[in-house]
């Protein structure tokens, strides 16, 4: 539960959850699980996503639960490649 005294991080894998978190709001909401869309084209963004998070493919959103960044990783999912998709390694200053 977070502390209202205190700034909150949540870290979760799957970016959806941060639309499920009812109540609680965070300062700010880490994720993955997408590898950053994987394949993405221009004027197009991502065309392979995991298990329904092409909302969330990479980069920050605004959610109920509060701000979300999703890293695209270094990884890869189905197809061992990436195109046009650059893996990243992100360090906040908070």
């Amino acid at each position: 539960m977070p502390d209202p005294g205190t700034r909150n991080l949540l870290l979760v894998h799957y970016p959806v959850w941060a639309k499920k978190l009812g109540h609680r709001t965070y300062d700010l909401i880490l994720a993955g699980h997408s590898h950053g869309g994987q394949v993405r084209l221009p004027f197009f963004g991502s065309i392979i996503t995991p298990f329904n998070v092409e909302e969330y493919s990479m980069g920050m959103f605004k959610t109920p639960g509060g701000p979300l960044y999703v890293n695209p990783g270094i990884g890869w999912f189905f197809l061992p490649f990436r195109f046009r998709c650059r893996p990243e390694l992100t360090v906040f200053e908070w």
